[in-house]
């Protein structure tokens, strides 16, 4: 009819009764709701479902190769991830990297401006994602030594996310490459948790930090390494006794890696918070701290030590009845590695030690 003709839309599907319309039944005249076109794939992001493989292919290496190039090769971030906004947070090679792996891992100048980049575009959680490996981004950026990346990658809310294996393994691998601003931040957050923690060779941070060399451990006020070791064993010094003497004796004890290393500074402040370090022997042979300093002809730590507390220390002997002077006529361990010393530069030298120690 041509009065129903005129009709809008919205009157004809009034007049359409319950009983007709069923979900089921299809019917000419059809709702505006349903006639609304699906969006069009190449103007809005996709899924990574919703691509072709060929199509996700050739996305991934346009993404890698913006990372990778220091121009960027005429490509666009934005234009890349309105295709797939997924693509920040899948694998983009066979090791299972993230664009975020790749990009920590890159050897070009504007890698740092690429992950400013990234991260606008990732949760917390997207860049705590892994690869095959059970490597993070911020891993790869520590192993670098990239400071500023791992500033980014170590935000409140990523850390806020992380779990406590991989917290551990971050403040393990800082200590590792001297990153102590790093690692104090993350000690600042779980001092206690990190102050008892061990890596994967059983040693504690404070085995670690005793190791480092004078000149990266070396009593600078400014040094964020002598602060970490300071606030360190501080908190370990509030554990029970019996705590405290299996954490820095076992593998081995830490005040001897000190005396090994010639870290003068780092022993100094083992001993000013907890003396009984002087008594302590190597189970092994029996030596104490004192001899160790005097085999390995530490002057600077004898002087230091000697007279720090009662001199019976200086009196007692290892395992084979040896005492400090045994140990000051002993061939030390430098000139059992440099044998081809002139023998009158070494016979004085040893005679000038036997004297200090006598």
């Amino acid at each position: 009819m041509s009065s129903n003709d005129e009709v809008s839309d919205d009157h004809t599907i009034q007049i359409i009764s319950p009983q007709d319309h069923t979900p089921n039944q299809n019917h000419e005249q059809t709702p505006v709701a349903t006639s609304t076109n699906p969006p069009t794939p190449r103007h809005e992001s996709r899924g990574v479902n919703q691509m072709t493989p060929e199509e996700l292919s050739s996305l991934k290496e346009d993404l890698t190769r913006y990372i990778r190039r220091n121009d960027h090769g005429g490509l666009e971030l934005k234009l890349i991830i309105d295709k797939c906004a997924d693509i920040v947070r899948i694998p983009l090679n066979d090791r299972g990297d993230t664009a975020l792996h790749v990009a920590a891992a890159a050897s070009e100048c504007r890698r740092l401006e690429t992950v400013k980049e990234l991260v606008q575009h990732m949760s917390p959680e997207d860049m705590l994602i892994r690869n095959l490996y059970g490597t993070l981004p911020v891993h790869l950026a520590i192993l670098y030594g990239r400071n500023e990346m791992v500033q980014i990658l170590l935000s409140q809310e990523v850390l806020d996310k992380m779990d406590s294996e991989d917290i551990e393994r971050l403040f393990f691998m800082t200590i590792r490459v001297d990153m102590f601003d790093c690692a104090m931040q993350l000690f600042e957050k779980h001092p206690t948790d990190l102050a008892i923690a061990r890596n994967e060779e059983q040693l504690t941070a404070l085995h670690m930090l005793a190791r480092k060399p004078p000149k990266i451990l070396g009593g600078n006020k400014e040094s964020k390494a002598d602060e970490l070791l300071q606030k360190l064993w501080t908190q370990v010094n509030q554990l029970p006794r019996e705590w405290i003497m299996n954490l820095i004796t076992h593998p081995w004890s830490v005040q001897f890696e000190a005396v090994k290393s010639g870290n003068v500074e780092a022993l100094m402040i083992l001993i000013d918070k907890n003396r009984e370090l002087l008594t302590i022997k190597d189970p092994e042979n029996g030596r104490n701290l004192l001899h160790l300093v005097v085999l390995f002809r530490q002057e600077r730590m004898f002087r230091r030590i000697f007279g720090y507390e009662d001199r019976i220390i200086a009196v007692e002997v290892d395992n084979q009845g040896n005492n400090i002077l045994h140990f000051a006529a002993h061939l030390p361990v430098e000139f059992q590695e440099l044998s081809s010393l002139r023998a009158s530069i070494q016979m004085q030298r040893e005679l000038e030690w036997f004297q200090e120690t006598n």
